[in-house]
């Protein structure tokens, strides 16, 4: 199964996928339906990283043009990725714990499959 990142894809979200694309084919457990949540992940990741970018370039905390004083909003943009991040990302097993509850099924051989040939 050769699956391509989608086009639309920035440089940050193709990498995302570059990353991991090629151990989700060696798996068994994924299929041709579970390939919009690697898209999901690396489309928020590119999210999470332009608002953490714009953080630490202009602060958590700005100054608007009517003198007011808030929270950046990219602050928010940032947590939301990563909860969709975070979601996707358990879909498809990147983080330990989903690892250890979901574990991916492996064909079990016996003493018998050597002798068939």
């Amino acid at each position: 199964m050769v699956v391509r990142a989608p086009k639309y894809f920035d440089k940050i979200s193709a990498a995302q996928w570059r990353k991991y694309a090629p151990s989700l084919r060696e798996r068994k457990d994924i299929t041709n339906q579970d390939w919009h949540n690697l898209e999901c992940f690396c489309v928020n990741y590119s999210m999470y990283r332009k608002a953490l970018e714009d953080i630490e370039e202009k602060g958590l905390i700005l100054k608007f043009s009517n003198d007011n004083v808030g929270q950046n909003p990219s602050f928010k943009i940032m947590t939301e990725a990563q909860k969709l991040m975070i979601k996707n990302g358990e879909k498809l097993g990147f983080d330990p714990v989903t690892r250890i509850k979901y574990p991916v099924p492996v064909e079990e051989q016996d003493d018998l499959d050597g002798l068939v040939e």
